[in-house]
């Protein structure tokens, strides 16, 4: 019970707020502050259309996503640096030379149309 009031404690500011910036501004200095009968988007028209924050927001994910590609790839160089004295050694091509066979054999594998009704590969199939 205790935790639902909290939450409804930090909700109703957050919903007040979200109410007010869809309020006309003749409902912004009225008092008391009821609901409105009708409701604009107005208030957020001027901020994309008349300020610098569509480009600040722009700025801010772009350096976010440079950081989380400098973040990953900082990581996955240390995830891999204990492989580098097997890759060396050449025991990691050891290691995934089966896969790469294994792929290699179901790239270059016929299609089902190369084979006739008893499973024997067609050699008579034109280009």
């Amino acid at each position: 019970m205790l935790v639902l009031l909290l939450l409804l404690g930090y909700a109703v500011p957050f919903f007040w707020q979200l109410l007010t910036s869809f309020k006309p501004d003749a409902y912004l200095v009225r008092l008391p502050p009821f609901l409105p009968t009708r409701l604009t988007a107005v208030h957020y028209e001027a901020v994309i259309r008349h300020s610098l924050i569509p480009r600040a927001l722009g700025n801010s994910l772009a350096v976010a996503g440079l950081t989380t590609l400098a973040a990953a790839r900082t990581w996955a160089a240390a995830a891999l640096a204990p492989a580098a004295p097997l890759a060396a050694a050449g025991v990691l091509s050891l290691l995934f030379a089966p896969l790469l066979w294994g792929l290699l054999q179901v790239a270059a594998a016929p299609s089902l149309d190369s084979f006739d009704a008893g499973g024997a590969l067609r050699y008579d199939l034109a280009p």
